[in-house]
């Protein structure tokens, strides 16, 4: 990770806080994404709403496989957090 996104030349820093970001930033799109799902749902139904999330969730995910800095890194992840609640809000209540 020090080398693919040029952590090296960053001074003061250490790595575990860029790791610890990425990682807290798809519960940050995840949180977006709980206040927006039941809206959509109840919009457009549960097949639509989980058909949306997963769109989302792909794009997020192909802006991470993709990304040549932290910044496209951090985007992905935030898209792909939003797209995975949408996902899973809808199929858990079918299930109950």
């Amino acid at each position: 990770m020090r080398r693919k996104y040029d952590l090296e030349t960053l001074e003061g820093k250490s790595d575990c806080c860029y790791r610890g970001a990425v990682v807290s930033v798809f519960t940050g799109g995840a949180c977006i994404g709980a206040a927006l799902a039941g809206p959509t749902g109840d919009r457009l139904g549960r097949k639509w709403t989980i058909f949306i999330g997963a769109v989302i969730f792909i794009l997020g995910g192909g802006l991470q496989t993709g990304a040549q800095n932290l910044g496209y890194l951090y985007a992905g992840r935030a898209i792909a957090g939003l797209g995975y609640v949408h996902c899973k809000s809808k199929s858990t209540q079918s299930d109950d």
